[in-house]
């Protein structure tokens, strides 16, 4: 059984396309970035990102948008995902990732919608206390020896 010319070019063809579709409109196939257990993570905790990619991808970069640089993302590649641990102060911010393309080693997808990584925990629990003084007679809070309602 043999192929038609038209069939082998239009296969071709196809393939060809794809490339180019990737390369040039990738921000319609871009991954999404998740964090397990949570979003919002208490300091000295531990957080797990990563990115999911719908063509079955499972090689990607992160990357930090804002706030302090995490040097453990510079120039690296992860599989699967990436765990923070012990989260600082430093992690919190805003993450991307790209997923990997297999047939083309030098394309990646479109950046992932951005997470936001929140870490808990940096200040101490607040406090309000009041101290005893004296009244001002010219306001119009009762007086505490003297009833607020009329009878």
């Amino acid at each position: 059984m043999s192929m038609s010319p038209t069939v082998v070019i239009l296969a071709c063809l196809g393939f060809f396309l794809d490339q180019s579709v990737w390369a040039h409109v990738g921000g319609q196939d871009k991954p999404f970035c998740s964090a397990w257990p949570s979003t919002v993570v208490p300091q000295g905790g531990h957080v797990t990102l990563r990115c999911h990619y719908r063509r079955g991808l499972n090689i990607f970069t992160l990357y930090k948008k804002d706030g302090v640089p995490v040097p453990e993302l510079y120039n690296r590649i992860f599989w699967n995902s990436f765990l923070i641990s012990p989260v600082t102060p430093a992690h919190a911010g805003t993450y991307r990732c790209r997923g990997f393309h297999p047939h083309s080693p030098t394309e990646w997808s479109a950046p992932s919608n951005p997470l936001v990584i929140m870490v808990t925990g940096l200040y101490g629990k607040p406090s309000l206390s009041a101290q005893p003084g004296p009244m001002n007679p010219s306001s119009s809070w009762p007086s505490p020896t003297e009833p607020s309602f009329k009878t």
